[in-house]
C-alpha cells in the first residue's frame, strides 16, 4: 500500500476511534434517560477512557510521549508561545452579551467534560494523527489533512443538532480551529498550549447568553478571527522553516 494512503487511512481510523467514545456515551444517556448534568458527567467520563487506547501504545513502547505531542518546549518554542496571545480575541464575540451559570453542579460538570475533551482531542488530532501523517507528508500537508479530518469528524454534531446551518458552521470552524491548533503545535513543539485554548474555547460556549441569529453572527466572526490567526501562524511557520 502506498505510504501516503496508509498514513491517511490510519489517521481516519484514529479519528473514528475517538468518535466512538462520545457517540457511545450519547447512546447510553439516551437509552437510560439520563438528566442533563448526569449526561454531561457521563460524556466527561468517556473522554479520559478514550486515552486508554494511546496509553496502551505508550506502555507497549510503540510510541514515546514526544510522538503524541508532548515534546519538550525549547527556548525558541517558548518564545513562539508569545505568538499565541492573539487567540484571546477568540473569546470576545460570544462573550459580548455576558454569561450565566445555571448551577454550581452544572459549572463543574461542564468543566470536567471539556477539560478532558480538550486533552483527548489534542492527543488524537494534534498528536497521534500528525505522527502518522508526518511519516508520509511535509508539514504543509500534515496541517491540511489533519485539519480536514478534525473538521469532518465534527460532522457527527448532525446527530444531536437539527440545525443544518449551525452544523455546517461548526464543521467549518472546527476545520479552521484544527489548522490553528496544529500550527501552534509545530510552532512550540507541544500540544499543551493547544489543550488550554481548546478547553477554554469549548467551555466558554456553555455559559454564554447568546442564541439564535446573534449566536450565528458571533460564530461567523469567531471563525473569521480564527482564520486570520491561522494565517498569521502559517506565516510564522514559513519564516521558521526558511530560517
Amino acid at each position: 500500500m502506498n505510504n501516503k494512503l496508509k498514513a491517511v487511512l490510519l489517521s481516519i481510523l484514529w479519528c473514528v476511534i475517538i468518535l466512538l467514545f462520545p457517540v457511545a456515551s450519547g447512546v447510553i444517556a439516551t437509552v437510560f434517560h439520563f438528566e442533563k448534568i448526569a449526561t454531561i458527567i457521563l460524556q466527561g467520563s468517556f473522554m479520559p477512557l478514550s486515552l486508554v487506547v494511546p496509553a496502551v501504545f505508550l506502555l507497549l513502547k510503540k510510541w514515546s510521549f514526544k510522538d503524541i505531542g508532548f515534546g519538550k518546549i525549547t527556548k525558541e518554542g517558548l518564545r513562539n508561545v508569545l505568538y499565541f496571545i492573539p487567540t484571546i480575541l477568540l473569546f470576545v464575540p460570544c462573550a459580548i452579551k455576558g454569561f450565566e451559570v445555571e448551577s454550581t453542579m452544572y459549572f463543574f460538570a461542564v468543566f470536567y467534560l471539556y477539560l478532558f475533551v480538550g486533552i483527548a482531542e489534542e492527543v488524537y488530532f494534534r498528536g497521534i494523527i500528525p505522527y502518522y501523517l508526518g511519516k508520509a507528508f511535509d508539514i504543509k500537508w500534515v496541517i491540511i489533512i489533519s485539519s480536514l479530518i478534525f473538521g469532518l469528524g465534527h460532522s457527527v454534531t448532525v446527530l444531536t443538532d437539527g440545525d443544518i446551518l449551525m452544523m455546517v458552521l461548526t464543521v467549518v470552524n472546527a476545520l479552521i480551529f484544527g489548522s490553528m491548533a496544529i500550527e501552534m503545535y509545530f510552532l512550540c513543539g507541544s500540544i499543551v498550549p493547544g489543550m488550554i485554548i481548546h478547553f477554554l474555547f469549548d467551555f466558554e460556549t456553555k455559559f454564554i447568553l447568546m442564541n439564535g441569529d446573534d449566536l450565528l453572527i458571533a460564530e461567523i466572526i469567531r471563525g473569521a478571527i480564527m482564520a486570520l490567526i491561522a494565517v498569521w501562524f502559517a506565516i510564522r511557520l514559513h519564516k521558521k522553516k526558511r530560517a
